[in-house]
């Protein structure tokens, strides 16, 4: 199983909670969960929208929230 298709079965079933995924669609779709959420929070940093709590940043802003939201 190929990237793109792992993926594309892993939105595709994602509701659907019998049977079990192959190992390489597992990591797969956990590589690319991992890009997704290093990308929001670098778009968050560029963008200067990360959330703060005490003057300190959390690391993470309206961009990883929402993201975070979607693959949830």
């Amino acid at each position: 199983m190929n990237f793109q298709n792992a993926v594309k079965v892993c939105f595709q079933k994602y509701a659907t909670f019998a049977g079990r995924a192959p190992r390489s669609e597992y990591w797969f779709f956990f590589l690319f969960s991992f890009l997704v959420a290093i990308g929001a929070q670098l778009l968050d940093m560029m963008f200067g929208t990360d959330f703060e709590m005490n003057g300190d940043s959390l690391g993470y802003g309206s961009i990883y929230a929402l993201t975070a939201l979607v693959m949830f």
